[in-house]
Protein backbone atom coordinates (compact mmCIF):
# COMPACT_ATOMS: atom_id res chain seq x y z
CA UNK A 1 0.00 0.00 0.00
CA UNK A 2 1.32 3.49 -0.83
CA UNK A 3 2.18 5.60 2.24
CA UNK A 4 -0.50 8.11 2.75
CA UNK A 5 1.18 11.74 3.76
CA UNK A 6 -0.56 12.03 7.27
CA UNK A 7 -1.02 15.79 7.36
CA UNK A 8 0.20 18.93 5.32
CA UNK A 9 0.10 23.13 6.24
CA UNK A 10 1.05 26.28 4.44
CA UNK A 11 2.06 29.55 6.44
CA UNK A 12 1.94 32.39 3.99
CA UNK A 13 1.27 36.70 4.52
CA UNK A 14 -2.50 36.22 4.77
CA UNK A 15 -4.38 32.84 3.39
CA UNK A 16 -2.72 30.03 2.10
CA UNK A 17 -4.04 27.26 0.72
CA UNK A 18 -3.47 23.56 0.45
CA UNK A 19 -4.93 22.11 -2.87
CA UNK A 20 -6.51 18.93 -3.02
CA UNK A 21 -3.79 15.92 -4.05
CA UNK A 22 -4.52 13.60 -6.64
CA UNK A 23 -6.23 11.09 -5.88
CA UNK A 24 -5.08 7.23 -5.58
CA UNK A 25 -4.92 5.64 -9.20
CA UNK A 26 -6.71 2.35 -7.98
CA UNK A 27 -9.31 3.67 -7.21
CA UNK A 28 -9.83 7.35 -9.10
CA UNK A 29 -12.53 7.00 -11.81
CA UNK A 30 -13.61 10.44 -13.85
CA UNK A 31 -16.10 12.45 -12.66
CA UNK A 32 -19.42 12.23 -14.34
CA UNK A 33 -19.87 14.86 -17.86
CA UNK A 34 -21.90 17.61 -17.85
CA UNK A 35 -24.43 18.81 -20.22
CA UNK A 36 -26.61 21.19 -21.80
CA UNK A 37 -29.18 19.22 -23.67
CA UNK A 38 -30.80 16.02 -22.92
CA UNK A 39 -28.94 12.73 -24.10
CA UNK A 40 -30.61 9.30 -23.73
CA UNK A 41 -29.93 7.99 -19.91
CA UNK A 42 -28.58 11.06 -18.31
CA UNK A 43 -30.06 12.54 -15.24
CA UNK A 44 -31.79 15.56 -15.91
CA UNK A 45 -30.20 17.83 -12.51
CA UNK A 46 -31.99 20.72 -13.71
CA UNK A 47 -34.09 20.09 -17.26
CA UNK A 48 -37.76 21.66 -17.71
CA UNK A 49 -37.51 21.53 -13.44
CA UNK A 50 -34.61 21.01 -11.25
CA UNK A 51 -34.77 17.74 -9.66
CA UNK A 52 -35.24 17.35 -5.51
CA UNK A 53 -32.18 16.82 -3.46
CA UNK A 54 -32.73 13.77 -0.49
CA UNK A 55 -31.34 13.17 2.56
CA UNK A 56 -31.97 10.92 5.82
CA UNK A 57 -32.85 13.77 8.17
CA UNK A 58 -30.44 11.65 11.01
CA UNK A 59 -27.39 12.05 8.85
CA UNK A 60 -24.47 14.06 9.88
CA UNK A 61 -25.46 18.14 10.00
CA UNK A 62 -22.63 18.79 6.73
CA UNK A 63 -24.89 16.49 4.17
CA UNK A 64 -27.44 18.96 4.78
CA UNK A 65 -25.25 21.71 4.66
CA UNK A 66 -23.31 20.66 1.20
CA UNK A 67 -27.27 19.51 -0.17
CA UNK A 68 -28.41 23.33 0.49
CA UNK A 69 -24.84 24.15 -1.13
CA UNK A 70 -25.52 22.39 -4.05
CA UNK A 71 -28.94 23.91 -4.08
CA UNK A 72 -27.66 27.05 -4.06
CA UNK A 73 -25.70 26.85 -7.31
CA UNK A 74 -27.82 25.27 -9.08
CA UNK A 75 -30.06 28.70 -8.72
CA UNK A 76 -26.84 29.94 -9.34
CA UNK A 77 -26.60 28.46 -12.54
CA UNK A 78 -30.04 28.29 -14.10
CA UNK A 79 -32.34 29.78 -12.23
CA UNK A 80 -34.20 26.96 -10.47
CA UNK A 81 -33.46 25.63 -7.22
CA UNK A 82 -33.90 22.23 -5.93
CA UNK A 83 -36.36 21.40 -3.12
CA UNK A 84 -34.22 20.22 -0.68
CA UNK A 85 -35.99 17.21 1.33
CA UNK A 86 -34.79 15.30 4.44
CA UNK A 87 -36.82 11.51 5.00
CA UNK A 88 -35.60 8.52 6.58
CA UNK A 89 -37.43 5.88 4.02
CA UNK A 90 -37.25 5.02 0.55
CA UNK A 91 -41.11 4.94 0.65
CA UNK A 92 -41.47 8.31 0.92
CA UNK A 93 -39.36 9.40 -2.08
CA UNK A 94 -42.02 10.53 -5.44
CA UNK A 95 -41.49 9.26 -8.58
CA UNK A 96 -39.87 12.40 -9.74
CA UNK A 97 -36.04 12.93 -10.82
CA UNK A 98 -34.00 13.40 -7.35
CA UNK A 99 -30.14 13.22 -5.55
CA UNK A 100 -30.33 10.81 -2.99
CA UNK A 101 -27.17 11.76 -1.04
CA UNK A 102 -26.14 9.90 2.08
CA UNK A 103 -23.19 8.45 4.24
CA UNK A 104 -22.83 5.04 4.45
CA UNK A 105 -23.80 3.57 7.73
CA UNK A 106 -25.47 6.84 8.20
CA UNK A 107 -28.45 7.16 6.30
CA UNK A 108 -31.11 5.06 6.36
CA UNK A 109 -31.66 5.57 2.31
CA UNK A 110 -28.00 4.75 1.06
CA UNK A 111 -28.10 1.46 3.54
CA UNK A 112 -31.20 0.33 2.04
CA UNK A 113 -29.86 0.45 -1.40
CA UNK A 114 -26.98 -1.23 -0.67
CA UNK A 115 -28.66 -3.97 1.34
CA UNK A 116 -31.57 -4.03 -2.03
CA UNK A 117 -28.60 -4.67 -4.09
CA UNK A 118 -28.89 -1.40 -6.20
CA UNK A 119 -25.58 0.10 -5.61
CA UNK A 120 -22.33 -1.05 -4.66
CA UNK A 121 -20.59 0.29 -1.74
CA UNK A 122 -17.44 -2.13 -1.10
CA UNK A 123 -15.12 -0.14 -2.76
CA UNK A 124 -15.47 2.70 -0.28
CA UNK A 125 -17.08 0.97 2.66
CA UNK A 126 -15.00 1.88 5.47
CA UNK A 127 -12.30 4.11 3.47
CA UNK A 128 -11.29 7.47 4.10
CA UNK A 129 -13.35 10.46 2.40
CA UNK A 130 -14.75 8.74 -0.47
CA UNK A 131 -17.68 8.74 -2.54
CA UNK A 132 -19.63 6.71 -5.39
CA UNK A 133 -21.75 8.61 -7.43
CA UNK A 134 -23.53 6.36 -9.60
CA UNK A 135 -27.25 6.81 -11.81
CA UNK A 136 -29.97 3.70 -10.73
CA UNK A 137 -34.05 3.24 -10.83
CA UNK A 138 -36.16 2.49 -7.97
CA UNK A 139 -38.39 -0.52 -8.49
CA UNK A 140 -41.80 0.36 -9.76
CA UNK A 141 -40.68 4.14 -10.77
CA UNK A 142 -39.75 5.81 -13.99
CA UNK A 143 -38.03 8.64 -12.85
CA UNK A 144 -33.76 8.40 -12.36
CA UNK A 145 -32.20 8.54 -9.06
CA UNK A 146 -28.72 9.93 -8.65
CA UNK A 147 -27.06 8.53 -5.27
CA UNK A 148 -23.95 10.00 -3.73
CA UNK A 149 -22.67 7.72 -1.01
CA UNK A 150 -19.98 8.39 1.30
CA UNK A 151 -17.92 6.44 2.81
CA UNK A 152 -17.60 8.60 5.54
CA UNK A 153 -19.54 12.50 6.60
CA UNK A 154 -16.92 13.89 4.52
CA UNK A 155 -17.07 11.78 1.85
CA UNK A 156 -20.54 12.66 1.01
CA UNK A 157 -20.10 16.32 1.33
CA UNK A 158 -17.06 16.34 -1.16
CA UNK A 159 -19.69 14.59 -3.51
CA UNK A 160 -22.39 16.90 -3.95
CA UNK A 161 -19.17 19.63 -3.57
CA UNK A 162 -17.53 18.11 -6.71
CA UNK A 163 -21.38 18.24 -8.36
CA UNK A 164 -21.41 21.78 -7.63
CA UNK A 165 -17.86 22.81 -9.32
CA UNK A 166 -18.40 19.97 -12.49
CA UNK A 167 -21.92 22.38 -13.22
CA UNK A 168 -19.35 25.21 -12.92
CA UNK A 169 -19.57 27.12 -9.93
CA UNK A 170 -15.70 27.97 -8.76
CA UNK A 171 -15.11 27.21 -4.85
CA UNK A 172 -13.94 30.64 -5.22
CA UNK A 173 -17.23 32.16 -6.51
CA UNK A 174 -17.58 33.71 -3.23
CA UNK A 175 -13.44 34.78 -1.86
CA UNK A 176 -12.99 35.73 -5.53
CA UNK A 177 -15.93 36.94 -7.07
CA UNK A 178 -16.17 34.33 -9.72
CA UNK A 179 -19.30 34.62 -11.59
CA UNK A 180 -20.33 31.40 -12.51
CA UNK A 181 -21.27 30.95 -16.17
CA UNK A 182 -25.70 30.92 -16.88
CA UNK A 183 -26.93 27.52 -18.88
CA UNK A 184 -30.37 26.62 -19.64
CA UNK A 185 -30.17 23.26 -18.47
CA UNK A 186 -28.10 20.87 -16.50
CA UNK A 187 -27.77 16.84 -17.57
CA UNK A 188 -25.64 14.20 -15.50
CA UNK A 189 -23.74 11.49 -17.15
CA UNK A 190 -24.81 8.31 -16.29
CA UNK A 191 -22.74 5.24 -14.76
CA UNK A 192 -20.80 4.06 -11.38
CA UNK A 193 -18.48 6.76 -10.77
CA UNK A 194 -15.99 6.38 -7.75
CA UNK A 195 -14.02 9.03 -5.99
CA UNK A 196 -11.05 7.21 -3.65
CA UNK A 197 -8.93 8.48 -0.97
CA UNK A 198 -6.42 11.57 -0.71
CA UNK A 199 -3.13 11.01 -1.07
CA UNK A 200 -2.82 13.74 1.71
CA UNK A 201 -4.55 12.31 4.81
CA UNK A 202 -5.41 16.00 6.30
CA UNK A 203 -5.46 19.37 3.96
CA UNK A 204 -6.30 22.62 5.12
CA UNK A 205 -6.00 26.34 5.66
CA UNK A 206 -3.37 28.50 8.26
CA UNK A 207 -4.86 32.00 8.63
CA UNK A 208 -1.75 33.74 9.97
CA UNK A 209 -0.44 37.29 9.92
CA UNK A 210 -4.24 38.10 10.04
CA UNK A 211 -4.30 41.96 10.28
CA UNK A 212 -1.01 42.55 8.38
CA UNK A 213 -2.93 40.91 5.58
CA UNK A 214 -6.26 42.67 6.17
CA UNK A 215 -8.00 39.88 6.34
CA UNK A 216 -9.54 40.55 10.49
CA UNK A 217 -9.46 44.21 9.30
CA UNK A 218 -12.39 43.70 6.12
CA UNK A 219 -14.42 40.81 8.39
CA UNK A 220 -14.66 43.32 11.25
CA UNK A 221 -15.29 46.81 9.67
CA UNK A 222 -17.40 45.08 6.57
CA UNK A 223 -18.84 41.81 7.19
CA UNK A 224 -19.08 41.40 10.38
CA UNK A 225 -19.96 44.76 11.68
CA UNK A 226 -22.28 43.62 14.39
CA UNK A 227 -20.22 42.05 16.36
CA UNK A 228 -17.15 43.77 15.14
CA UNK A 229 -14.99 41.02 15.69
CA UNK A 230 -14.11 37.51 13.47
CA UNK A 231 -16.79 35.41 14.08
CA UNK A 232 -19.39 32.58 13.27
CA UNK A 233 -20.13 34.84 10.23
CA UNK A 234 -17.18 35.34 8.57
CA UNK A 235 -15.83 31.44 9.78
CA UNK A 236 -18.72 30.17 8.36
CA UNK A 237 -17.84 31.16 4.97
CA UNK A 238 -13.73 29.55 5.91
CA UNK A 239 -15.90 26.43 6.53
CA UNK A 240 -17.82 26.23 3.14
CA UNK A 241 -14.56 27.15 1.09
CA UNK A 242 -12.70 24.15 2.66
CA UNK A 243 -15.69 21.83 1.93
CA UNK A 244 -15.34 23.36 -1.60
CA UNK A 245 -11.75 22.74 -2.58
CA UNK A 246 -12.09 19.31 -0.06
CA UNK A 247 -9.70 20.61 2.50
CA UNK A 248 -10.94 19.34 6.17
CA UNK A 249 -8.63 21.31 8.33
CA UNK A 250 -8.19 24.95 9.55
CA UNK A 251 -5.65 26.20 12.06
CA UNK A 252 -7.59 29.50 12.99
CA UNK A 253 -6.00 32.99 13.36
CA UNK A 254 -3.18 33.85 16.11
CA UNK A 255 -1.81 36.90 16.27
CA UNK A 256 -2.67 39.36 19.11
CA UNK A 257 -5.45 41.99 18.09
CA UNK A 258 -7.85 39.65 16.93
CA UNK A 259 -10.22 37.11 19.02
CA UNK A 260 -9.26 33.71 19.98
CA UNK A 261 -11.32 31.49 17.84
CA UNK A 262 -11.98 29.52 20.99
CA UNK A 263 -13.18 33.22 22.73
CA UNK A 264 -16.60 31.80 20.92
CA UNK A 265 -17.83 28.78 21.29
CA UNK A 266 -19.91 28.96 18.38
CA UNK A 267 -17.18 28.71 16.09
CA UNK A 268 -15.78 25.15 17.35
CA UNK A 269 -19.07 24.01 17.39
CA UNK A 270 -19.80 25.37 13.47
CA UNK A 271 -16.48 23.64 12.38
CA UNK A 272 -18.09 20.41 13.90
CA UNK A 273 -21.66 21.01 11.47
CA UNK A 274 -19.14 21.49 8.86
CA UNK A 275 -16.76 18.81 9.20
CA UNK A 276 -14.03 20.64 9.72
CA UNK A 277 -11.07 19.05 11.97
CA UNK A 278 -9.52 22.03 14.31
CA UNK A 279 -5.90 22.12 15.03
CA UNK A 280 -3.58 25.10 15.98
CA UNK A 281 -0.27 26.72 15.07
CA UNK A 282 3.41 25.03 15.33
CA UNK A 283 3.88 27.20 18.80
CA UNK A 284 0.41 27.33 20.13
CA UNK A 285 0.00 23.38 21.87
CA UNK A 286 -3.82 22.14 22.80
CA UNK A 287 -6.51 24.37 20.95
CA UNK A 288 -5.05 27.65 22.43
CA UNK A 289 -4.39 30.77 21.58
CA UNK A 290 -1.30 32.25 23.89
CA UNK A 291 -1.59 35.64 22.69
CA UNK A 292 -5.83 36.08 23.33
CA UNK A 293 -6.40 33.41 26.10
CA UNK A 294 -2.76 33.64 28.06
CA UNK A 295 -0.94 36.72 27.76
CA UNK A 296 -3.71 38.92 27.47
CA UNK A 297 -5.47 38.00 29.66
CA UNK A 298 -2.53 38.68 32.20
CA UNK A 299 -3.45 36.61 35.34
CA UNK A 300 -1.88 33.02 34.38
CA UNK A 301 2.04 34.15 35.56
CA UNK A 302 5.12 33.04 33.17
CA UNK A 303 4.28 30.86 30.35
CA UNK A 304 7.22 28.93 32.31
CA UNK A 305 6.95 25.02 32.23
CA UNK A 306 9.70 25.39 34.90
CA UNK A 307 8.29 27.72 37.45
CA UNK A 308 4.28 26.86 36.64
CA UNK A 309 3.87 23.65 35.31
CA UNK A 310 0.40 23.25 36.77
CA UNK A 311 -1.20 26.20 36.03
CA UNK A 312 0.11 25.79 32.23
CA UNK A 313 -1.30 22.28 32.39
CA UNK A 314 -4.58 23.31 33.79
CA UNK A 315 -4.59 26.06 30.90
CA UNK A 316 -4.54 23.04 28.45
CA UNK A 317 -6.63 20.41 29.84
CA UNK A 318 -9.61 23.86 30.53
CA UNK A 319 -9.56 23.84 26.38
CA UNK A 320 -9.73 20.00 25.69
CA UNK A 321 -12.38 19.43 28.51
CA UNK A 322 -14.66 21.58 26.24
CA UNK A 323 -13.84 20.61 22.66
CA UNK A 324 -12.89 17.11 22.91
CA UNK A 325 -16.10 15.63 21.58
CA UNK A 326 -15.33 17.78 18.48
CA UNK A 327 -12.48 16.28 15.73
CA UNK A 328 -9.36 17.97 16.51
CA UNK A 329 -5.24 17.49 15.86
CA UNK A 330 -3.67 18.30 18.69
CA UNK A 331 -0.68 20.15 18.36
CA UNK A 332 2.31 18.89 21.15
CA UNK A 333 5.45 19.67 22.35
CA UNK A 334 6.55 23.49 24.01
CA UNK A 335 7.85 26.63 22.64
CA UNK A 336 7.08 30.17 24.05
CA UNK A 337 4.17 32.79 23.43
CA UNK A 338 3.83 33.33 19.70
CA UNK A 339 6.60 31.93 18.26
CA UNK A 340 9.73 32.37 20.39
CA UNK A 341 11.57 29.58 22.06
CA UNK A 342 10.11 28.31 25.32
CA UNK A 343 11.06 29.92 28.25
CA UNK A 344 13.58 28.70 31.28
CA UNK A 345 15.68 26.62 29.16
CA UNK A 346 18.98 27.86 27.96
CA UNK A 347 20.44 24.83 26.22
CA UNK A 348 19.36 21.96 23.83
CA UNK A 349 19.55 19.53 26.53
CA UNK A 350 17.21 21.47 28.72
CA UNK A 351 14.83 22.15 26.28
CA UNK A 352 14.65 18.64 25.02
CA UNK A 353 14.01 17.55 28.70
CA UNK A 354 11.12 19.59 29.52
CA UNK A 355 9.72 19.09 25.85
CA UNK A 356 9.19 15.18 27.05
CA UNK A 357 7.75 16.65 30.42
CA UNK A 358 4.97 18.39 28.62
CA UNK A 359 4.36 15.91 25.72
CA UNK A 360 4.00 13.16 28.59
CA UNK A 361 1.34 16.08 30.08
CA UNK A 362 -0.60 16.59 27.17
CA UNK A 363 -1.09 12.84 26.48
CA UNK A 364 -2.30 12.57 29.79
CA UNK A 365 -4.71 15.44 29.52
CA UNK A 366 -5.73 13.48 26.20
CA UNK A 367 -6.25 10.53 28.07
CA UNK A 368 -8.64 11.77 30.98
CA UNK A 369 -10.59 14.12 28.71
CA UNK A 370 -11.36 12.65 25.44
CA UNK A 371 -13.36 9.16 24.95
CA UNK A 372 -11.28 7.73 22.63
CA UNK A 373 -7.51 5.93 23.05
CA UNK A 374 -4.97 8.38 23.15
CA UNK A 375 -2.95 6.76 20.51
CA UNK A 376 -6.16 7.00 17.97
CA UNK A 377 -6.26 10.97 18.65
CA UNK A 378 -4.66 13.26 15.66
CA UNK A 379 -2.00 14.65 17.56
CA UNK A 380 0.86 16.06 15.92
CA UNK A 381 4.72 17.70 16.30
CA UNK A 382 5.73 20.66 13.99
CA UNK A 383 10.08 20.31 13.96
CA UNK A 384 10.18 24.02 13.39
CA UNK A 385 13.04 26.23 14.25
CA UNK A 386 14.37 24.69 17.95
CA UNK A 387 12.22 21.79 18.17
CA UNK A 388 13.63 20.32 15.19
CA UNK A 389 17.06 20.21 17.34
CA UNK A 390 15.36 18.50 20.23
CA UNK A 391 13.84 16.04 17.88
CA UNK A 392 17.76 15.18 16.83
CA UNK A 393 18.77 15.17 20.64
CA UNK A 394 16.31 12.20 21.68
CA UNK A 395 13.03 13.51 22.21
CA UNK A 396 10.52 10.90 22.27
CA UNK A 397 8.02 10.71 20.02
CA UNK A 398 4.78 8.65 20.51
CA UNK A 399 4.55 6.80 17.26
CA UNK A 400 1.08 7.18 16.72
CA UNK A 401 2.09 10.94 16.63
CA UNK A 402 2.00 12.89 12.83
CA UNK A 403 5.84 14.31 12.73
CA UNK A 404 5.57 17.39 10.97
CA UNK A 405 8.37 18.74 9.05
CA UNK A 406 9.33 22.25 8.56
CA UNK A 407 11.13 23.87 6.75
CA UNK A 408 13.61 27.06 7.19
CA UNK A 409 10.82 29.74 6.90
CA UNK A 410 12.80 30.36 3.57
CA UNK A 411 10.96 27.51 1.54
CA UNK A 412 14.00 25.00 1.75
CA UNK A 413 12.81 22.09 3.77
CA UNK A 414 15.53 20.94 6.76
CA UNK A 415 14.46 17.38 6.97
CA UNK A 416 12.36 14.88 5.82
CA UNK A 417 11.36 10.89 7.07
CA UNK A 418 14.40 8.23 6.84
CA UNK A 419 12.70 4.75 5.75
CA UNK A 420 12.45 3.80 9.69
CA UNK A 421 10.02 7.53 10.12
CA UNK A 422 8.41 6.10 6.97
CA UNK A 423 7.29 3.01 9.27
CA UNK A 424 5.67 5.03 12.01
CA UNK A 425 1.87 4.89 12.43
CA UNK A 426 1.72 8.62 12.71
CA UNK A 427 2.78 8.98 9.41
CA UNK A 428 4.14 13.09 8.34
CA UNK A 429 3.47 16.33 7.08
CA UNK A 430 5.16 18.98 5.72
CA UNK A 431 4.85 23.31 7.16
CA UNK A 432 6.66 25.34 4.64
CA UNK A 433 6.28 28.85 3.83
CA UNK A 434 5.15 30.79 0.62
CA UNK A 435 6.16 33.80 2.22
CA UNK A 436 7.93 34.81 5.49
CA UNK A 437 6.82 38.68 7.20
CA UNK A 438 9.30 38.31 10.12
CA UNK A 439 12.13 39.77 12.37
CA UNK A 440 14.87 40.22 11.11
CA UNK A 441 14.74 38.71 7.49
CA UNK A 442 11.36 39.17 5.89
CA UNK A 443 10.96 37.33 2.56
CA UNK A 444 7.75 38.45 1.34
CA UNK A 445 7.61 37.51 -2.27
CA UNK A 446 5.91 33.99 -3.10
CA UNK A 447 8.78 31.45 -3.21
CA UNK A 448 9.63 30.17 -6.86
CA UNK A 449 10.27 26.73 -4.89
CA UNK A 450 7.93 23.76 -5.97
CA UNK A 451 5.77 22.54 -2.27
Amino acid sequence: MKQIIRLIAVLAAILSIITCTPLKEDTYRTFPEIAESPEKGWFPLAGEKPAQIILDNEDYPVVRIASGMLADDVERITGMRPEVIECGETESISDTPAIIAGTVGHSRLIDSFADKGLIDVSEIKGRWESCIITTIRLPEQDSPVLVIAGSDRRGTAYGLTSLSEAIGVSPWYWWADVTPQPRKALYIEPGCFIQGEPSVQYRGIFINDERFGGWSLWAERNFDKESGKVGPKTYQKVFELLLRLKGNLLWPAMHNGTQAFNGDPENARLADEYAIVMGTSHCEQMLRNNEDEWKNVGTYGDFNYITNRQTMIDYWEARVKTNGCFENIYTLGLRGIHDYPMEGARTTEERTALMQKAIDDQRDIIRRNVDVPVEEVPQMLCTYEEVLDAYHSGLEVPEDVTLMWSDDKHGHTRNLCNPEEQKRKGGAGIYYHLSYHGDPASWIWLSPLSP
